[in-house]
Order: C-alpha cells, then sequence, then structure tokens
C-alpha cells in the first residue's frame, strides 16, 4: 500500500504544480511596431517591446490592450480566451488589414508541454496583478532641481498651463557640438566622448537630436485636448506656438498638431517652427504627409537645408558602430540606422507619385541619417534616370558609414561615365 501511495501523491503534486503554471499568451507585431501589453487594466512589460510571452496565466479569459510605443498609432483593445481543459500557448500577432489599420489576431495555440522555454528577441514575464512603480517624469523637475518651470497662460484664450522643462545644465545650453569628432574624422571603432545631462534614448533611433527629453504622451494628449479646444485657428496657432515654445516634441508629435490645422500655410509654418524643439530630427520626414502640396515639402526641406545645427545641440550617440561583419574601414558617420526604420523610410520613398517628389524625400532623409553603402543603394534603384542616381550617390556619400565600400555603387550605373564621374567625386570629397 505504501509502494502505491508514495507515487499516487507524488503524481497529483506533480500535475498540480504543472497546472498552477497556468498557460502563455504570446503577442508580437508582424512588422516591428513596439508596444505595452496591458492585461486586465495593468501593463505587463517594462518598456515597448515587440515580442511579449506572459506566463501563468490562469482565468479562461483577459481584457487586454496594445499601446504602441508610437505615439501616432492607434491603441487596441481584445478580449481573448484561454482553453479551460488544458495547458496551452496561444500567439496573437499584430498587423495590417485591408485598410491598413492595426488589428490584433489570433495565429494559433499549442499544448504548453514541449515548447521551448526560451525564444530568442522574446520578452518574457510572469503575469503580475500589481502596478509597476510609477516612473519619475525626466521632464518635469522642480525648480530646485536643475528645472524650470514655464507658466503659459493667457487669459483671452482661456488657457493656463505650468509646465517643467528639464535642462541638462542652465537652460537652452547643450554641451557643444565641438566636443565631438568632426564630420568624416571618426576614427574606425572610435568613440565620442559621452554626452552631458539626462537625454532620452529612444529606441531603434540613433539619429540627430534637437532637444534632450521629448514630452511624454499622458500629458502630450493634454496639449492637444487643449489645442483642439479652441475654435478658431489662431487661437490654436498661439497656444500650439507656446506649447512648442515650452516642450521638447517627438517627430510624430509634430505631425498630430499640424493635422489639428486645416491650412497648408499653418502646418507649414508650425513645421518650421517646432523644427528647433523636436527631438528625433532624423524622422522629420514624416511631417510630408500632412501636406497636400508638393511645394510645402520642398519649403521645408529648403528650410532644413538652409536652418543647418538648431542652436547648440547634441547628438546623444552610443560608441561609433564598431564596423559590421567583415567591415573595419573608414567610416563616414558614427552611426548607421537599423533595418527596420530604413525599411519604414524606404516604404515613405516608394510611396511617393512621382520621381521629384521621391528624390525630394530621399535627400531629407539622407540628409538627417547615416545609412550603410547597400542602403544608398537600394534609394538609388527606385530612380530610373541615371543623373538621378549619381545625384543620389553624390548627396549621400557625407552620409554614410562605410564609405570603404562605396564602390558597391557601381551596379546601381548603366554607363561606365557615371562610375568615373562618382570616383572623381569621392577622391576630391572634403569632409
Amino acid at each position: 500500500m505504501k509502494k502505491v501511495f508514495i507515487p499516487l501523491v507524488f503524481w497529483m503534486f506533480s500535475a498540480f504544480q504543472v497546472f498552477s503554471q497556468g498557460s502563455n499568451l504570446v503577442v508580437f507585431s508582424e512588422n516591428g511596431e513596439r508596444f505595452y501589453l496591458i492585461v486586465n487594466g495593468l501593463r505587463q512589460n517594462d518598456q515597448a517591446r515587440t515580442n511579449v510571452r506572459i506566463t501563468g496565466l490562469t482565468a479562461p479569459s483577459y481584457k487586454i490592450k496594445i499601446i504602441f510605443e508610437d505615439p501616432g498609432l492607434k491603441s487596441i483593445d481584445k478580449t481573448i480566451y484561454l482553453a479551460e481543459e488544458e495547458i496551452i500557448e496561444a500567439t496573437y500577432i499584430i498587423q495590417r488589414d485591408r485598410k491598413n489599420r492595426l488589428v490584433l489576431r489570433f495565429m494559433n495555440q499549442a499544448p504548453l508541454s514541449g515548447l521551448p522555454a526560451f525564444t530568442p528577441n522574446q520578452y518574457i514575464i510572469p503575469y503580475h496583478t500589481t502596478p509597476w512603480p510609477q516612473p519619475t517624469q525626466a521632464n518635469i523637475l522642480p525648480q530646485n532641481q536643475g528645472g524650470i518651470n514655464v507658466s503659459v497662460n493667457d487669459p483671452q484664450l482661456g488657457f493656463n498651463m505650468n509646465i517643467g522643462i528639464n535642462t541638462p545644465a542652465q537652460q537652452g545650453i547643450y554641451p557643444p557640438q565641438a566636443q565631438y569628432p568632426p564630420q568624416g574624422q571618426y576614427p574606425p571603432q572610435g568613440q565620442y566622448f559621452p554626452p552631458q545631462g539626462n537625454f532620452y534614448s529612444m529606441p531603434g533611433y540613433a539619429g540627430p537630436v534637437g532637444c534632450p527629453w521629448p514630452l511624454a504622451q499622458d500629458q502630450f494628449e493634454n496639449v492637444l485636448q487643449s489645442i483642439r479646444s479652441k475654435a478658431f485657428e489662431d487661437s490654436r496657432l498661439v497656444i500650439a506656438k507656446q506649447v512648442i515654445d515650452a516642450n521638447c516634441l517627438l517627430s510624430a508629435q509634430v505631425k498630430q498638431i499640424m493635422l489639428l490645422f486645416s491650412f497648408e500655410d499653418t502646418r507649414l509654418e508650425l513645421a518650421q517652427y517646432a523644427y528647433g524643439h523636436t527631438y528625433d530630427l532624423g524622422n522629420y520626414y514624416m511631417l510630408n504627409d500632412a501636406f497636400t502640396f508638393e511645394s510645402s515639402i520642398e519649403q521645408l526641406n529648403n528650410f532644413i537645408q538652409q536652418s543647418g545645427p538648431v542652436g547648440q545641440q547634441i547628438r546623444p550617440l552610443p560608441p561609433v558602430y564598431g564596423g559590421g561583419p567583415n567591415y573595419a574601414g573608414p567610416v563616414g558617420c558614427p552611426y548607421p540606422i537599423n533595418p527596420i526604420q530604413f525599411n519604414t523610410m524606404l516604404n515613405s520613398i516608394k510611396n511617393q507619385s512621382f520621381d521629384d517628389s521621391k528624390l525630394t524625400l530621399a535627400k531629407q532623409i539622407i540628409s538627417s541619417n547615416c545609412l550603410w553603402t547597400s542602403q544608398v543603394k537600394e534609394i538609388m534603384r527606385l530612380f530610373s534616370f541615371e543623373s538621378t542616381k549619381l545625384e543620389l550617390a553624390k548627396f549621400a556619400y557625407g552620409h554614410t558609414y562605410d564609405i570603404g565600400n562605396y564602390y558597391m555603387l557601381n551596379d546601381a550605373f548603366s554607363f561606365e561615365s557615371s562610375i568615373e564621374e562618382l570616383n572623381n567625386y569621392v577622391k576630391g570629397y572634403r569632409w
């Protein structure tokens, strides 16, 4: 009896232990959009991710919400159901529907036994029912802690807002560009001096920045609501400029403000006004979609090129990229953009109807980013005319990381004379 009882107890304990583990929920984005996963009203991941696995789910259903890191993407709400009779892993995918909207769709489910415990690039966390500790908002500081408070008040417009601004040292003075090596003189596998002060690190972005810390999304929603509440565009424009003056915004947030206005010239005025108050300057091409006329895009592009460095902005970059696989040659810029970011930019260029529009956008993107030679080649292949390809190849040389591989662009040309002209240009290039 004793010999039978012990295995039976052990089996019952093991079964209870497996059952108590609960099922898993996996949510991932098909195109790499980063998101927060909210389950029954509680955020599960501490940072925005592209692939999240929640373990230990024991209830038959859960209310979930997907909030994207990109403030321009609409959140998704859904109720998901898990099998009650067995422990499973249910997988859902975030993808675009036929109307180009992001939706959450069931993909598959499988018994938990036999599934790998670890998947590369997947964030795994046990389901928790307590809130994360409230983060300190780094862009709101008391006056005695290195920040200042700006009071934006206009009784005539019925607007009153107190905004705190984080400053690395003294307001409006960031460490100067001169502390970094000059353009084109980055030694292979060299180092930048570390930036001073607290700077936001935007996942997936390594381009130039125009201000240190963008406005938190919940505060930005309040700003949008305040602007929307005004009946006349003149009143909206006054508030928008006051908010821009006192804050650091993301390119996507600038675009959202622009879309609150009907007149093209007002949108252009705002885009130019906000350029010196935008964090991710390398993404400023995203504003082009807010315009109706090609002339507005060209005017904005000319404005950016003529503006040059905005104030004493810095680029809070990581160390110079250590040279990709099998590359240890000279570099022309410090840190190339990642493939996901580049594909987004490439699709933006492809979506333009005319070659002139494509060229304007391509130059705008190139001038604000650091590319691989292979990425420059992909952009060139979007154009039919040899002269346009050559123009782009010359334009991109000072914005290319692996300039030792620039000979790879030769395959994009049809005529030997174009290759010779590019070669002569590279030989005579002066950083």
